[in-house]
């Protein structure tokens, strides 16, 4: 079964979003893509790693945007499914 884009709306504050692209997945480089972003409000963005690191996202004026403590939660919640995700893009390359 092929992978899908995948966009994962936060039950708790649908401004943010957890969206999977397994076109950003890069075997040879693993630090080259960003295949877990997410996105939350005035288009503040990071990596999973980084929002879930930090608890902030980064604005277009390179302004730190804290992510509320429940979804961070949701975020940290999703740790299995995004590892899970790369993991099953990595598998589909090698298998090409």
């Amino acid at each position: 079964m092929a992978l899908e884009l995948e966009a994962i709306h936060c039950p708790f504050d649908k401004r943010y979003v957890l969206r999977l692209d397994h076109r950003e997945v890069y075997p040879d480089d693993p630090g080259q893509g960003t295949p877990a972003m997410v996105e939350g409000p005035g288009g503040a963005t990071a990596t999973y790693g980084a929002a879930t690191d930090s608890g902030v996202l980064m604005d277009s004026a390179c302004t730190d945007r804290e992510i509320p403590a429940n979804v961070q939660d949701w975020l940290c919640s999703l740790e299995d499914r995004v590892e899970t995700y790369i993991n099953e893009a990595l598998d589909a390359q090698e298998a090409n």
